[in-house]
């Protein structure tokens, strides 16, 4: 799966550079050769979907006695990083 560069607008920048694309390493297009960075609010909101939705199946899981609810938390953070990383727009890097 490709994602948009916000400058030449085509699907050239990889999952694994959006993935890791801050304003210390942006990501770089294959096209245009340009940079382009992720903000790090986007990541932070990732963060406290993950951890608010792991405290919610813990609670479940204590209150049912049943362990299985905990499996979730690795379907949690997937769901974060998809809603709220790979989902957000690239800005430009001047």
């Amino acid at each position: 799966m490709s994602h948009r560069c916000p400058h030449c607008l085509h699907d050239e920048i990889s999952t694994a550079q959006k993935l890791a694309s801050l304003w210390l390493r942006p990501a770089t297009c294959e096209r245009c050769g340009r940079h382009s960075y992720l903000p790090l609010r986007h990541a932070v909101a990732a963060l406290f979907i993950w951890v608010g939705s792991t405290w919610g199946l813990i609670m479940a899981a204590l209150f049912t006695a049943n362990a299985i609810y905990l499996v979730g938390s690795t379907v949690a953070a997937l769901f974060a990083v998809d809603f709220c990383v790979l989902r957000a727009p690239l800005l430009k890097l001047q």
